[in-house]
């Protein structure tokens, strides 16, 4: 059914006083908390240490079991006492003196009454009216700590479902209240009929104390302390049946009266009798199904304390809370459910000294998001007072509210939820990611698309039986009951990478840099005599490329048609080097820009290569060579660039210093004698471009907001974070897929299409730097003796 538009919706809890929280009463009394541990008012010490010697007037006369043996009645209004014999103390009464008596069957809660009339015949009949302690006693006082517990209970009236259900696990004290279907409301009047009913369902675990202290001096009450402290659980649901455009309804669901409580002020008794009361009330309108519950744990302590005619209130309090919101809520809702407790602690029957607290929850669900969105609010209020009419004959009453505390318990943001590239190996699959919200999340569960699903907190760690295609569904639930859900697909084809070792020229290092299609391999190798050389590997064989005359040459790149470039010394006497092109058995040197040294980092199947150069005047500039001409190609501002690869239609990427005072370099696209900066992952930052294929895609690495390097795939000018991590990319195909390396695993790494397969390494560190269309990958491993190695990586499925 679809629900009408809610107005606020009051659900009321009444819990006794004795059900609040936390144990404040130390072995001898109520102690200052630290200012740390405080809410409110601050909590007095015990009034009364040493109380002075107890005087009561000879008008005060305290009938024993002697007297009250042959009392037969007292008026319904308490005024006439009627005896059925005489005795001596009855003989002695005159007006104006005080009658005091512990319970009795016939006043079970003790009286406390002045004398104005006495009829003696054959029965004796007292005439009283109220008194007060301070008529009855000169001076004295009296301390109480009382622990009340479910035995003490001497009468109780519940309402139908709630039960008082001992717990045989707490400790003595612990009052369990249950709550079962008790009926808020009924429309038609009969309870029979579910259909139209508001319900109250739930819980109340308490465990109650008391302190209560006086002290009467020259006839005036100087002292009082009264205090309930303790601790509650309370888990409480509402649900509604029927749709009512207002209700205002409170039902009494239980009464407990506990056993009287006899303190003594020299011979006068002074009866205490406690009252707990729960009351639940529903107060707003309400929808068919609509169900809401709160679950809350109160720490508290509530009451009054008077002293030198001057009253103060006493607080302390501490709370969490747990809250559900509403079920099948499909309109715009607003709700306030209330938890209030009172305790009352009558004197005589009479007097009443009552604390009450309340707890609170508001909820506004926003339809704007799916699921709907609630705002949750919460907080505590509290009271306490007395009504003096047996206390003082000067105080009249006082009440006070302790406390008012509210907060923003839970502001609904919708779930965020992001996966990051997936990270493959053999058929194991590793999710990382990162889900954010407001409020608290309190499970991510997976479905991995093979039949097993479970909760795992990233990264998420899965295992399949078989290769194949399976989508991969994640949800994470926040403690509102709001979901986020992303999915990604994992493709176990190929399954893994061989890597292969290229071996060496005699020395102990090689490292692989660019492969082509035929699967031709360039990089660099130590020879026996320990100089670097750069090689041309093929079908098993490294084939020493040799120098342009100096000691040492290094490989950078290759073509289709096995032309190769790099960089060389030029003599054994110097340790400038130039670029060079290498094809046929013939290295030709490519030259300079006017300065000293040259590097060629990539060729084409045009014949193009690029790299950089110095100038004349000392700078670094990116080149283009083709014809037989070295061309500058500028930079972004600055003095220096570096040209670091290209593709068949001569685009060139690279990386630049963006100004002459600049120490950051930026991502380049150059493009028909025109450079285009290309931006970073955090604005303004350091970018690096290192490879584009046929459909312009630029791969590199950039600095990120929070300083760290990450690997970028750059197209239609949108350069977008991979999400690797710590990384960085040296190589795309024409497939999209990309290789490079992560910090994540220190290995080599290939991506594609969101998913991350590592591709081991020799033992140590590894790290990749070309791919060719057919999935083979190169670059360099560390070993287990601590060198390293030129690999090939080739697919199994190859």
């Amino acid at each position: 059914m679809k629900f009408r538009q809610l107005l606020p919706l009051k659900l009321c809890l009444v819990l006794p006083v004795f059900l609040l929280v936390p144990m404040l009463k130390p072995a001898s009394g109520l102690a200052k908390l630290p200012a740390s541990d405080r809410a409110g008012t601050d909590i007095y010490l015990p009034l009364i240490q040493n109380h002075p010697p107890v005087l009561v007037p000879d008008t005060t006369k305290v009938l024993t079991e002697d007297t009250m043996q042959y009392l037969t009645s007292v008026s319904a209004n308490g005024r006439e006492f009627t005896f059925a014999q005489r005795t001596p103390t009855l003989d002695g009464l005159v007006p104006g003196d005080v009658i005091v008596s512990e319970p009795t069957d016939i006043t079970p809660y003790g009286f406390l009454r002045m004398v104005t009339d006495v009829v003696l015949g054959e029965q004796v009949v007292v005439i009283t009216e109220e008194a007060s302690l301070e008529d009855a006693i000169r001076q004295g006082g009296a301390q109480l700590a009382y622990e009340p517990d479910p035995d003490d209970i001497q009468g109780a009236r519940l309402n139908k479902g709630v039960t008082l259900s001992p717990d045989t696990e707490a400790a003595a004290g612990v009052f369990s209240i249950n709550m079962s279907r008790v009926v808020l409301y009924d429309h038609d009047g009969n309870q029979n009929t579910t259909y139209d009913q508001i319900t109250a369902d739930g819980s109340v675990i308490v465990d109650p104390n008391l302190d209560f202290e006086l002290f009467i001096q020259n006839w005036r009450l100087e002292q009082l302390y009264f205090a309930l402290s303790g601790t509650e659980e309370t888990n409480l649901t509402i649900s509604s049946n029927v749709d009512l455009a207002a209700v205002s309804r409170e039902v009494t669901v239980a009464v407990y009266t506990l056993k009287p409580i006899v303190m003594s002020i020299g011979p006068v008794p002074v009866v205490l009798l406690p009252i707990l009361t729960v009351t639940v009330s529903v107060d707003g309108t309400v929808s068919v199904g609509i169900s809401a519950n709160v679950a809350q744990s109160v720490s508290i302590m509530a009451g009054v304390h008077y002293q030198n005619e001057v009253w103060e209130p006493l607080s302390n309090f501490g709370s969490q809370f747990q809250f559900t919101p509403p079920e099948q809520v499909e309109v715009e809702a607003s709700m306030k459910g209330e938890v209030r407790g009172q305790a009352s602690l009558l004197l005589y029957g009479v007097t009443d000294i009552y604390a009450r607290v309340a707890t609170f929850l508001e909820l506004e669900v926003d339809l704007t998001t799916l699921p709907p969105c609630p705002t949750l609010s919460g907080g505590l209020g509290a009271s306490a007072g007395v009504e003096l009419r047996l206390l003082s004959s000067v105080v009249a009453d006082y009440h006070v509210v302790l406390i008012e505390n509210s907060r923003v318990l839970a502001m609904c943001e919708p779930i965020t939820l992001e996966l990051q590239p997936l990270w493959v190996n053999n058929l194991t699959v590793t999710v990382r990611g990162v889900v954010t919200s407001s409020n608290t999340i309190e499970r991510l569960h997976w479905q991995w698309g093979d039949g097993e699903s479970g909760d795992q907190w990233f990264p998420a760690v899965h295992t399949y039986d078989t290769s194949g295609t399976y989508m991969i569904t994640a949800t994470a639930y926040d403690e509102l009951g709001n979901t986020a859900v992303k999915t990604t697909t994992v493709d176990f084809a190929p399954l893994s990478y061989m890597m292969i070792d290229l071996g060496t020229l005699g020395g102990p290092h090689s490292s692989a840099s660019a492969i082509n299609d035929a699967g031709q391999v360039v990089g660099t190798s130590h020879t026996s005599l320990g100089y670097k050389h750069a090689f041309l590997w093929e079908d098993g064989v490294m084939i020493d490329l040799g120098t342009l005359g100096g000691l040492e040459s290094e490989a950078h790149g290759i073509n289709n048609l096995g032309q190769v470039v790099g960089w060389s010394q030029v003599s054994p006497s110097t340790s400038n080097y130039h670029a060079f092109l290498w094809e046929n058995g013939v290295m030709i040197d490519l030259g300079t820009l006017g300065g000293f040294e040259s590097s060629a980092s990539a060729i084409n199947d045009q014949g193009q290569i690029v790299g950089w150069t110095t100038t004349s005047v000392g700078n670094v500039y990116a080149f283009l060579w083709e014809n037989g001409v070295m061309n500058g190609l500028g930079t972004l501002g600055g003095s220096q660039s570096v040209a670091r690869n290209l593709n068949e239609a001569g685009q060139v990427v690279g990386w630049s210093q963006i100004s002459p005072s600049a120490s950051n370099d930026h991502a380049f696209l150059w493009e028909d004698w025109v450079m285009t900066d290309i931006g970073s992952l955090a604005v303004g930052d350091t970018s690096y471009a290192r490879d584009i294929n046929e459909a312009g895609q630029v791969v590199g690495w950039s600095v990120t907001t929070d300083g760290s390097y990450h690997a970028f795939l750059w197209e239609n000018g949108m350069m977008t974070d991979l999400n690797i991590g710590d990384s960085g990319v040296t190589a795309v195909n024409n497939l999209g897929q990309v290789v490079g390396w992560s910090q994540v695993s220190n290995h080599a790494i290939l991506w594609k299409n969101g998913a991350v397969i590592d591709l081991g390494s020799f033992g140590g560190w590894s790290i990749a730097m070309d791919i060719n269309e057919a999935g083979q990958v190169v670059g360099w491993s560390e070993t287990m003796d601590g060198n390293y190695r030129a690999f090939l990586a080739i697919p199994n499925s190859q």
